[in-house]
């Protein structure tokens, strides 16, 4: 590794950063771009075009709230129930620019 760092010119670390980089866009690569036929474009770009099926369930899943939020909403009414106001955040003081 050391002396494929110096072969291009780089400190070890800049050289097993850039190394890895490649790697990792190589491997996100292969689930970025599809290479097909043009028959199969053409098939998956009318189902990209087609409007979707609409799925009755799906939609009254998505109107409910999520186990999150139905999470969220019982710490929010505990709290309202215990404490009269709710504690206020402060902000961090900005940093001076440079």
């Amino acid at each position: 590794m050391r002396k494929g760092a110096a072969e291009r010119g780089q400190t070890l670390t800049e050289f097993l950063i850039a190394t890895a980089c490649t790697e990792a866009e190589a491997v996100l690569a292969d689930q970025r771009v599809f290479l097909l036929p043009q028959d199969r474009w053409e098939e998956f770009i009318r189902a990209l075009d087609a409007p979707p099926n609409v799925n009755p369930n799906l939609r009254k899943l998505f109107a409910e709230p999520s186990v999150l939020e139905k999470v969220a909403g019982q710490e929010r009414s505990t709290a309202s129930a215990t404490s009269p106001t709710r504690p206020k955040l402060q902000q961090r003081p900005k940093k001076p620019k440079r």
